[in-house]
């Protein structure tokens, strides 16, 4: 998850603590949720080890899996 994280933060501009903070600016969650959509892609995540990882809840993952679906499709 580590790798997948500094990959979106380098693509970005964001900051690995911006991503694994509470801030919630637009291009900011969207890049949150574009690492928990390609995290949980990998099928080597569970979506609590996700969450854990950025510190959020598991349901809080899977709705920016989705968001991040619905913005890709």
């Amino acid at each position: 998850m580590r790798t997948i994280l500094a990959d979106i933060s380098s693509e970005t501009g964001f900051t690995i603590e911006q991503l694994k903070s509470d801030r919630c600016r637009s291009a900011l969650c969207c890049a949150r949720q574009r690492f928990m959509a390609e995290a949980y892609a990998t099928g080597r995540f569970s979506l609590p080890q996700i969450g854990r990882f950025i510190g959020r809840d598991h349901t809080t993952v899977l709705h920016g899996i989705r968001a991040h679906g619905r913005r890709t499709a």
